[in-house]
């Protein structure tokens, strides 16, 4: 049966395990963000490529039309993409960004990557990270100060947002969230910890 099985081994979020002083998952850092995605296809499948290393992002959302796509389907109105195609030495992916949130809307979080570059943005008025995964995989450096680096992942975060009318964007530009201690208090009863800065 075994070989007659493709195989999906992943997880749907790792931990920071003392990263950065972080516990926990909330975070977009890669510690908390980068996990396993190993597919191992069928020994019956004759056109799949030996075991390798695939250094784009992926995400789970890939899942759903990879596995219809194994059982010969189409996975029609889903976001994700098949990867079967990779296993075969193809690159269905291209350059994807993807674009993820954490956390209440008071105290939201935003990430943007490529797998490249990662770009976060904090509403709660916390600091903005910009990081070069490719040269600082332990995302040490952080480049946000470099304006020119980091406005067409700020424009690209804003037209995302603004296409869909969230209230993080006022004139064209990303607006905290103002601290108020009553939001924050109503906060705490449904997360423990309140807004962090990260």
């Amino acid at each position: 049966m075994l070989d007659n099985t493709l195989v999906l081994f992943t997880s749907d979020h790792g931990d920071m395990m003392g990263d950065f002083g972080l516990f926990f998952k909330s975070h977009f850092f890669e510690g908390a963000g980068r996990i396993p995605f190993i597919l191992r296809p069928p020994k019956t499948w004759e056109d799949c490529i030996p075991a390798q290393r695939f250094d784009k992002p992926v995400s789970l959302i890939d899942i759903v039309s990879t596995f219809v796509d194994a059982a010969g389907g189409e996975a029609n109105d889903v976001d994700g993409l098949s990867l079967l195609p990779t296993v075969r030495g193809e690159d269905p992916v291209g350059d994807r960004i993807f674009h993820g949130e954490i956390g209440p809307e008071a105290g939201r979080h935003h990430c943007l990557t490529d797998g490249k570059t990662k770009y976060t943005w904090f509403r709660n008025g916390g600091p903005e990270f910009l990081f070069d995964l490719e040269k600082d995989p332990d995302e040490l450096s952080n480049l946000a100060g470099e304006e020119e680096r980091v406005r067409p992942w700020r424009v690209r975060l804003i037209e995302l947002l603004k296409a869909r009318h969230d209230h993080a964007v006022e004139e064209g530009k990303l607006q905290p969230s103002p601290f108020e201690a009553t939001a924050d208090r109503e906060l705490r009863k449904i997360f423990p910890y309140g807004r962090r800065p990260f």
